[in-house]
């Protein structure tokens, strides 16, 4: 990042467990950051079902390398998490293959909590972002607004937890008026 920006801080725009690995570099380097959007994360620490998210996380890594495409594709989206959000349509490759289930176990937030300390410190220049029909996300938007966080937390009308589809224009508003 150092190297791309020339030393600069950059905006920057993570989702889902990219919204969290963003989350881990705001936590680490916040100066490398001039401000950042959050989307559709989970940056709170388990409070229970650890064990739950390990069996889950290791059932998907097995089944991302060894079911058919079509049937993999279509249970991932039958999530209620997904429910109201629009498809989107993957690459397939053996590679990716591997790479989807390595990255359940690599960026797992088993793997990388935060405490309620580490996001309450992050500076008003990091806003969050929800699909309003995700309604597990929702839940986390208001343990965020609860922590408080500094930056703004939006829930997007219209929109599920896919927010790179289902918010595009939203997105691409917060991404211009920095």
């Amino acid at each position: 990042l150092q190297e791309r920006s020339k030393g600069k801080p950059v905006q920057a725009v993570g989702y889902s467990m990219g919204g969290r690995l963003l989350t881990n570099a705001l936590i680490a380097k916040p100066e490398q950051f001039s401000r950042a959007l959050v989307l559709s994360a989970y940056p709170m620490p388990m409070k229970s079902g650890r064990e739950e998210r390990i069996a889950w996380e290791m059932n998907w890594r097995t089944r991302f390398l060894d079911e058919p495409w079509e049937d993999l594709e279509q249970e991932w989206s039958e999530q209620s998490v997904f429910q109201g959000s629009q498809q989107s349509s993957r690459r397939h490759s053996a590679v990716l293959r591997e790479m989807l289930g390595q990255s359940l176990i690599n960026w797992s937030p088993t793997q990388h909590e935060f405490t309620t300390d580490d996001v309450k410190s992050l500076p008003r220049a990091v806003d969050w972002a929800f699909g309003a029909l995700d309604q597990k996300y929702v839940s986390v938007a208001k343990d965020l607004a609860k922590l408080p966080v500094q930056g703004q937390i939006a829930i997007i009308e219209n929109a599920g937890h896919r927010l790179p589809l289902d918010a595009t224009q939203w997105i691409a508003q917060w991404v211009e008026q920095g």
